[in-house]
């Protein structure tokens, strides 16, 4: 793993890098205390320093090992370096505890070919209860409701581990502090999504946080799962993921309607992406609300004409960045959906090119650039263009058909002939 750019990097860039150096040398660690706090909360909290349990025997080859990475060990036993100012790192023996906890389970995260340890957000949430029952550090109770509100938790086993530690109560408050604050953020949440099918409103995005290696299954198999949650876009506008774009797909869209044709035409493919192109077009007209309503039909001809239902079609095999996936998305349309300094002036989608080759999510990045293409040739012409003009617009046909072209031509009537068969159909 390379090095962070040290005078700015965060809790989570610097454990990875340290821990997986020392993971691949035999050095055993488990990340505890605030840093974990900021991992989870994605630097809403700042810890400065990171706890380290050592939890193996290999102590003496710990200073070598720093040392090579840059670090130097100060007289209170901690260690720094010297382009790192604002974080600092302390080691300590274990085994890990909480309270009277000995018996921790860690959640483990792969960097590259190692795994290294840290809290699971329950007993992140325990030892940051343990600060406020044994030390009366009431900022760590507010730290354990920040990953509470993040994450889901195991509420039961936090529950009677405080009765455990003769600290009921504790746990009454932090439940309280949880419902209040939980009740304030759905009000603000409800009211300023851009859509009620979004996971975050507006002004954040799903982020992905951490691959988490778990314990095998009773057949044996070890099953991955990842934690997400919404972080804040620093320009306040309205960003769509490619995790948020599949978790939406995921929930909503089995039941979105009008659904195009389901004829498949002579493609193999055919009907294979009627559901997406029904959720896509439906959030979409909700979202930007056009004069006249994008029909699920003019999709489904627009993906029959660009790549014949194919989603990994790539124009130029030899060009990584020509038009790929269903709608032909080209790597300089991607980067202007994703651009808030760029044409588009909101609903931004960013994804990568390899994110293209998802059906939803090409799908999702389709429609919105044949929106804007409507708008852009609306602006021009100074009239509300139709939606088939929006799609010659799109094609990059619109000034080969003014002159007669006859490639033009061929193009948009092949689009044409697609539509007229899919809106026979759904009637």
């Amino acid at each position: 793993m390379k090095a962070p750019y040290w005078s700015t990097c965060t809790e989570e860039e610097l454990w990875k890098y340290v821990a997986s150096y020392l993971a691949k040398h035999g050095v055993d660690t488990l990340l505890v205390g605030g840093a974990v706090v900021a991992i989870y909360t994605d630097g809403a909290y700042r810890s400065g320093d990171l706890d380290l349990v050592l939890l193996n025997y290999l102590n003496e080859r710990l200073p070598g090992l720093m040392k090579d990475l840059g670090f130097s060990i100060s007289q209170s036993r901690h260690y720094s370096h010297p382009l790192c100012k604002h974080l600092i790192i302390d080691f300590m023996s274990g085994p890990a505890g909480i309270g009277e906890d000995r018996k921790i389970k860690p959640d483990e995260v792969t960097v590259g070919k190692q795994i290294i340890k840290l809290y699971s957000p329950t007993d992140c949430i325990r030892d940051r209860l343990a600060s406020y029952i044994h030390f009366n550090a009431r900022e760590c109770l507010d730290q354990a409701v920040m990953v509470a509100k993040k994450y889901p938790f195991d509420r039961s086993k936090v529950r009677k581990w405080c009765k455990a530690e003769g600290a009921p109560e504790a746990f009454g408050e932090f439940e309280s502090k949880l419902v209040n604050s939980a009740n304030l953020k759905f009000e603000k949440s409800e009211k300023s999504k851009v859509h009620p099918w979004r996971v975050c409103p507006i002004g954040e995005h799903a982020v992905r946080t951490h691959p988490l290696k778990v314990r095998p299954s009773k057949n044996g198999k070890t099953t991955r799962h990842w934690h997400w949650h919404c972080a804040h876009n620093p320009s306040g506008k309205d960003q769509l993921f490619a995790l948020e774009i599949s978790e939406i797909a995921k929930i909503h869209f089995s039941t979105a309607k009008p659904r195009p044709c389901s004829s498949k035409l002579k493609f193999p493919n055919g009907s294979k992406f009627d559901v997406p192109i029904a959720g896509w077009t439906k959030y979409w007209n909700e979202v930007l609300k056009p004069d006249v309503v994008l029909d699920p039909n003019l999709v489904k001809a627009l993906i029959a004409s660009e790549s014949g239902f194919r989603p990994s079609k790539l124009a130029d095999k030899d060009n990584s960045n020509s038009a790929r996936g269903l709608t032909q998305i080209l790597n300089a349309t991607r980067k202007i959906l994703g651009d808030e300094k760029g044409e588009l002036k909101n609903h931004f989608v960013t994804a990568t090119k390899e994110e293209l080759n998802n059906p939803d999510v090409n799908i999702c990045a389709g429609i919105r650039w044949l929106f804007h293409k409507r708008y852009l040739a609306s602006s021009r012409t100074k009239s509300s263009v139709t939606w088939e003009e929006a799609v010659a617009e799109y094609k990059d046909l619109t000034r080969g058909l003014h002159v007669g072209e006859k490639r033009a031509k061929e193009l948009f009537t092949r689009f044409l002939k697609y539509f007229e068969e899919y809106k026979k159909c759904s009637k």
